[in-house]
């Protein structure tokens, strides 16, 4: 996780961060004080049957480009609900910290 640009942009906006599930348990590891305050996490997760795919060359992609895809229906929904003012997606070259950022 990325927790210098969460607390950087986190000062300017109320910000909701969606990152792949799999991330809770190292995200909520964090003890209170390192964690930026008042940050919302969505957690958006895949179906375990697609973890197989990732060994394969070629597969991380399709369980990125598919994650990406499951990603933007869940910004949008929160979008609608919370009617922000944007929304930033953001992929990292390790595909288990890729997420998207979205601020309101």
């Amino acid at each position: 996780m990325a927790w210098n640009l969460v607390g950087r942009l986190n000062r300017a906006f109320e910000l909701w961060v969606l990152t792949e599930a799999q991330n809770r348990k190292l995200i909520e590891a964090v003890p209170a004080g390192e964690q930026p305050a008042d940050v919302q996490f969505v957690y958006v997760g895949l179906p375990s049957w697609l973890r197989p795919l990732a060994r394969f060359q070629g597969g991380i992609q399709f369980v990125a480009y598919l994650w990406q895809w499951k990603a933007y229906f869940v910004a949008r929904r929160l979008h609608r609900r919370l009617r922000c003012s944007g929304f930033s997606a953001t992929t990292p070259s390790s595909p288990s910290a890729r997420s998207a950022r979205k601020f309101c």
